[in-house]
């Protein structure tokens, strides 16, 4: 085996090496900042520092030059290294999260480009190098977020040793085909590839299963030979031309439902609008589940938004005929090898985190393999608007556990009945046609706080920034926190008090346009950020104020999953 994992700064490669070395403990594996520090003893940052980043550019070439030489390996390069210095005979896995595209914030790292922020220098190199990563890659793996420990699913993927029975692959280059020998269903599109192409292909694999979607104006002579997918917004299928599936992807809703609805009969239809609605996510799955043998539904997202759909899309795999996985192209709705392989679950029933935005979230990963008996988990993006709507749907398709984050806690504790304004509902269980809920909020700021071991703290001033439906939580803890409004800057209790200047900064705001960071005549000397979102507002606020403590919101968010884990155990165990 010779493997190179490249990925984006902070994605996560070091730790995916330590867990590929449990996978393949015959294979030799390689940190290449580590072997660099080692070798030069002095950390890379001492080394961006002293000798520039030219310099380090060039150690990183020398040693890996010396580590490519064994006859097997698996090395972890970093975000920056030259693409170029890859070797041909390599397979290069390109390990992504959906949330690198938002960027990351680090206490630790040494900063590349001080003349822009330090959110804005990771968005400007996570844009300079996506396209470079997705061109150098074999292939690419979407490890969910909040993955750290050995996981059977990461396992068969690294291993290649998975089938995948009801979905295509959909290819961007014929390299994937050689990368995944295991797999025999793939998607050409003739927007990724000509027509001769797609001919060749489809002559030189005959062990393999195509669908050839018409994405682009072709004739009837081109096609001939080829079973493929028509588009309707290319007009009738021409004669001559083998349709098995017939698509719609553009227009208006109901006149692409519409012309789907009035397709032969003798052929599959497939219905793939984007969805801008929730009532239009129920009217085509309605539509799909008039016909399952010859009907699929596959919504898209708007453009500009971030995988809306996906989660549909993954509870489908079973009801219909055609459904597809993501490969190197990026199509954000189509679910990854990891999400299909998750949801391989005999259990019709399914558990959910709710919220929006919501890809960022842990809760799948660390959830999942709890509840695994009960139901795959699924991430929902859904807002207050949607809320009551899309609550009283999702337990048709087999909703019965969901965990609820922001901004939808108040909504979930009007959901159960709960009276207080201040006080959210995070977990929900539905039973008997109905919601109980429960807030493991406390308990897990609890936690954090214990965890966080700040001496003398129920002496020192307390500020609470943000905070909505969970203020009441955290004054059960610290009851003499002060909350403020992360918008205005203001105290909520109206008291106008100009000489409070805070020890401790809770920091309970979601990262958004209106919010603002706090006085700089508050000089805390801890920041507690109840988010564990790597761009957090709280992550900013602390580099900025650079004496203080920080401390994450990860010890908060596991206290809650126990938690959680707990509340829905006892309904499920008492149904059977």
């Amino acid at each position: 085996m010779k493997r190179i994992i490249i990925g984006h700064r902070g994605v996560g490669k070091s730790s995916l090496l330590e867990r590929h070395e449990h996978y393949f403990p015959e294979i030799a594996t390689y940190d290449l900042d580590k072997v660099i520090s080692e070798g030069e003893k002095q950390p890379v940052s001492e080394i961006f520092a002293s000798k520039g980043e030219a310099s380090f550019r060039e150690l990183e070439k020398k040693y890996f030059q010396d580590l490519i030489k064994y006859p097997s390996y698996c090395i972890s390069v970093g975000a920056g290294f030259n693409p170029e210095l890859l070797p041909a005979e390599a397979e290069v896995i390109y390990l992504s999260r959906r949330t690198d595209s938002d960027g990351r914030l680090f206490l630790n790292r040494p900063r590349l480009n001080p003349e822009v922020s330090a959110l804005d220098e990771s968005i400007q190199r996570y844009q300079a190098r996506e396209p470079q990563f997705r061109k150098s890659a074999s292939w690419i793996y979407h490890i969910p977020e909040g993955l750290n420990d050995n996981d059977e699913i990461e396992e068969e993927i690294l291993k290649k040793d998975f089938k995948i029975e009801h979905a295509y692959y959909t290819l961007n280059s014929e390299k994937e085909l050689k990368a995944w020998p295991n797999l025999d269903k793939f998607e050409l599109r003739t927007d990724l590839f000509s027509v001769e192409d797609i001919k060749r292909i489809t002559e030189a694999y005959t062990d393999k299963r195509f669908i050839v979607s018409v994405r682009t104006n072709a004739t009837a002579l081109e096609l001939r030979g080829l079973k493929v997918d028509w588009a309707l917004e290319f007009g009738p299928i021409p004669a001559g031309v083998n349709a098995q599936i017939i698509s719609i992807h553009d227009g208006d809703f109901v006149h692409a439902l519409t012309l789907i609805q009035n397709q032969p009969e003798d052929k599959h239809l497939k219905f793939c609008p984007v969805i801008l609605s929730w009532d239009e996510l129920i009217i085509g799955y309605q539509w799909q589940e008039e016909d399952p043998k010859n009907r699929s539904f596959l919504p898209r997202s708007p453009e500009g938004v971030k995988s809306r759909w996906r989660w549909f899309r993954n509870l489908m795999w079973p009801k219909q005929k055609i459904n597809f996985v993501q490969g190197l192209k990026d199509f954000d709705d189509q679910p990854s090898f990891y999400e299909y392989l998750l949801s391989q679950n005999p259990n019709k029933q399914f558990g959910a985190v709710l919220g929006d935005p919501i890809h960022h979230s842990r809760t799948p990963a660390v959830q999942g393999p709890n509840m695994r008996d009960y139901g795959m988990m699924l991430a929902i993006p859904l807002n207050e608007e949607d809320f009551t709507q899309a609550i009283s749907f999702l337990p048709q398709l087999g909703l019965v556990f969901a965990a609820v984050t922001s901004p939808l806690k108040l909504k979930a504790a009007e959901l159960i009945g709960a009276g207080s304004s201040e006080m959210g509902i995070n977990s929900l269980y539905f039973k008997h046609l109905s919601w109980a809920g429960i807030s493991s909020d406390a308990d897990g700021f609890k936690a954090m706080v214990e965890e966080s071991d700040i001496p003398d703290l129920k002496n020192l001033k307390i500020a609470i920034w943000g905070g909505g439906g969970v203020i009441s939580a955290l004054k059960e803890v610290l009851p003499q926190a002060v909350a403020f409004s992360a918008r205005t800057g203001e105290r909520r209790d109206q008291k106008n008090d100009p000489a409070f200047v805070p020890d401790v900064v809770i920091w309970a705001a979601p990262r958004m346009k209106d919010v603002q960071l706090p006085s700089t005549d508050w000089k805390p000397k801890y920041i507690l950020d109840l988010n564990y979102v790597e761009n957090s507002m709280g992550l900013e606020y602390a580099q900025r104020e650079s004496q203080a403590q920080y401390f994450s919101g990860l010890e908060m968010f596991y206290a809650q999953a126990k938690k959680q884990f707990k509340f829905w155990a006892k309904y499920l165990m008492a149904e059977g």
